[in-house]
């Protein structure tokens, strides 16, 4: 038993040391992404994940994009609002969702796994999430 655990503290320890640190209130898109199908598929992924915890048509999302365009970013806000969310930038709505997002490199080639942490803040009750999700390059 002590084994697996040593194990799963070390993978955890590996995996946080490969991914960027993230710093509150900003996000980050890796500029080694997959084809255009890949993070279309990881959009539809994460607002899925957003639709589960969140009412589509109720809920504002502030989405909090890095200061570089990337196409991640771009495809987020077009599925996040095609489900029915209001998405606005970086407003003063408290009764807003913040979601940071984070989409990185775990391993340099051959693999190319992609890390997204999606940490999502709730003002209005004080609440915070943080999802995981890896993807291979085919989303």
């Amino acid at each position: 038993m002590t084994r697996f655990a040593a194990g799963i503290f070390l993978v955890s320890f590996a995996l946080a040391a490969c991914v960027v640190q993230h710093t509150p209130g900003t996000s980050f898109v890796t500029p080694a992404l997959p084809n255009e199908e890949a993070i279309q598929r990881i959009a539809i992924d994460a607002t899925a994940c957003l639709e589960a915890l969140y009412p589509p048509g109720l809920t504002t999302i502030r989405l909090m994009t890095p200061t570089e365009k990337d196409g991640f970013s771009r495809l987020l806000e077009d599925r996040l609002r095609t489900s029915g969310f209001t998405v606005v930038g970086s407003s003063n709505d408290s009764a807003a969702i913040q979601v940071e997002y984070i989409l990185d490199q775990l391993k340099p080639e051959p693999s190319h796994s992609l890390l997204l942490r999606l940490h999502l803040v709730d003002s209005t009750s004080g609440s915070e999430r943080k999802l995981m999700r890896s993807y291979n390059m085919a989303g």
